[in-house]
């Protein structure tokens, strides 16, 4: 049976999203549309094609990387009574 799914359901058989349309066996259909988690669909929705659009090509060219920063040679500090 066709199904649209109200909210969330997840299981061992699978997850199936809120909104989405669904063929169940009868039995699961039954318990899902008695507890408002689905609604009965009378006919599948077309399907919904989508348009690849083409890789845009690669203009930017590669960046150097930054020279890493050199470290400052300091003295170590001096502690007061200590020497």
């Amino acid at each position: 049976m066709l199904i649209r799914m109200k909210t969330l359901a997840c299981g061992p058989d699978g997850s199936y999203q809120a909104g989405k349309v669904y063929d169940v066996p009868d039995k699961q259909a039954a318990e899902w549309i008695k507890g408002s988690f689905a609604e009965r669909v009378a006919v599948a929705p077309p399907p919904v094609q989508t348009a690849a659009a083409p890789p845009a090509p690669e203009t930017a060219a590669a960046t150097p990387k930054p020279e890493p920063k050199r470290k400052r040679k300091t003295e170590p500090k001096k502690v007061a009574g200590k020497e």
